[in-house]
């Protein structure tokens, strides 16, 4: 067994790991990615890239507080049959990219944007599975319209991806319109913590497309909600009430953000009898405003 110090990037709290001989036969060509479960160092979960001398070089960490839903009644998504090893290694995948690189490219996605992968010349073998990856965990849900490259083919034709995200490894190369940004994405880090910290390939995959699915759902339900928004005939002392209401509001500086991220939550516990956070439901509307170019500003404080 080869023991290796890390430090939870969250409290700096200071442990060891354990790594069979097994577990270093095949290392990948990057990095290996070890995930921390709770308790292991500390309370807190997190990743550690280590290099083939066992040197830490990298974590991947998330924000312990954000929660993901879960839907009391939950729909029943499509089944999903796993394609054969040969054209999706998940294994592969898991070993050879940083998580960072797939938060990055689901925002692309959730966002609705074009999106080129760059690869090195050497992972180029991994091409159709990267594809594969992405095109099985949207299906049902979200369009995509994925490039996967060589640094040099992106380099030749530039203009070809002037409206798109490009990302190669940790970093984002071109981030278009700055749509991508590093202190917004908890719920994308989190999902994809989800999906590298189990340890079951096939499961680990399921969760991954399940929360995507879900989130497509979800923004998909409140599209439909902003889409059928229709102000209700009032009565005069429902006016005067609701005059009050404001007066209330405005005197507590509550802003329109506020107010449609009241109104979503309280939509989404009536409609599908599910609490969210705060951070969630703003993952949501992004997702309503940019993917499904909906506009929630017609969300308004009368429905509160």
């Amino acid at each position: 067994m080869k023991k290796v110090k890390v430090i939870c990037p969250h409290c700096s709290e200071k442990g060891y790991i354990e790594l069979s001989e097994d577990s270093l036969k095949d290392f990948p060509r990057g990095l290996l990615a070890v995930n921390i479960a709770p308790n292991i160092i500390c309370p807190h979960e997190f990743i550690v890239y280590l290099d083939r001398n066992l040197t830490v070089r990298d974590y991947f960490t998330t924000d312990f507080q954000i929660q993901l839903p879960t839907l009391r009644t939950p729909e029943k998504f499509n089944d999903l049959k796993l394609p054969k090893k040969e054209t999706l290694n998940l294994d592969l995948i898991k070993l050879d990219f940083p998580a960072i690189l797939f938060v990055h490219i689901l925002k692309s996605i959730f966002l609705g944007k074009k999106t080129a992968l760059l690869l090195n010349e050497d992972m180029v073998f991994l091409k159709e599975h990267l594809f594969n990856f992405f095109r099985y965990l949207t299906r049902d849900s979200f369009e995509i319209e994925l490039n996967i490259i060589t640094e040099n083919e992106y380099k030749k034709n530039k203009k070809k991806f002037k409206n798109s995200m490009v990302f190669k490894d940790k970093e984002v190369i071109r981030n278009f319109k700055k749509l991508i940004d590093p202190k917004k994405l908890k719920v994308e880090r989190q999902i994809v913590m989800k999906f590298f910290s189990e340890s079951d390939l096939a499961y680990s995959y399921l969760l991954l497309r399940n929360e995507i699915q879900k989130a497509y759902f979800l923004a998909k339900s409140i599209v439909n909600f902003v889409e059928n928004f229709k102000e209700e005939e009032r009565t005069e002392s429902e006016k005067v009430s609701e005059n009050s209401m404001l007066a209330g509001i405005l005197e507590h500086a509550v802003s329109k953000e506020k107010v449609i991220l009241m109104v979503v939550s309280d939509y989404l516990r009536d409609k599908h009898d599910v609490k969210v956070q705060k951070d969630y439901i703003k993952f949501l509307l992004e997702i309503v405003n940019h993917y499904f170019n909906a506009n929630t500003n017609k969300i308004e404080i009368t429905n509160i």
